[in-house]
């Protein structure tokens, strides 16, 4: 199975980017599968921002639910799908960070993929 992973310009998710990102700016994040298979869906269990620089790393989104800290307002509100799973957070840097002008960073996530309505998910409200 293969997945796109982009970063997009605004809440539509219809544009992708690869402009830096300033600390506190919107950042809007979204997986796809890169060729539907019908039937097929997939659940997005945690995604974690990790600094290239220092190998430090925080979940933006963790055991299905998003991180508040980063006030991640902007999730897909069904967990299973097989169209994309949308996120969004505030622009944040790691602490050691201060002296450089950009930091390169990545996101990371873990993606389980099954039969459209045979996800392992348990629903529950996040904090």
């Amino acid at each position: 199975f293969r997945f796109d992973a982009a970063f997009y310009t605004d809440a539509t998710f219809s544009e992708e980017t690869n402009d830096e990102q300033m600390v506190g700016e919107k950042v809007y994040f979204g997986i796809t599968q890169s060729t539907g298979i019908n039937g097929l869906s997939f659940v997005v269990r945690d995604c974690k921002v990790e600094n290239y620089y220092s190998y430090q790393n925080f979940y933006v989104f963790e055991d299905f639910c998003p991180n508040q800290i980063v006030n991640n307002d902007e999730v897909v509100p069904e967990f299973e799908t097989s169209d994309m799973f949308k996120l969004s957070y505030h622009a944040f840097q790691f602490s050691g960070n201060y002296d450089k002008e950009v930091v390169r960073m990545a996101m990371d996530c873990n993606i389980n993929v099954c039969l459209f309505g045979t996800c392992p998910v348990v629903q529950r409200p996040c904090s």
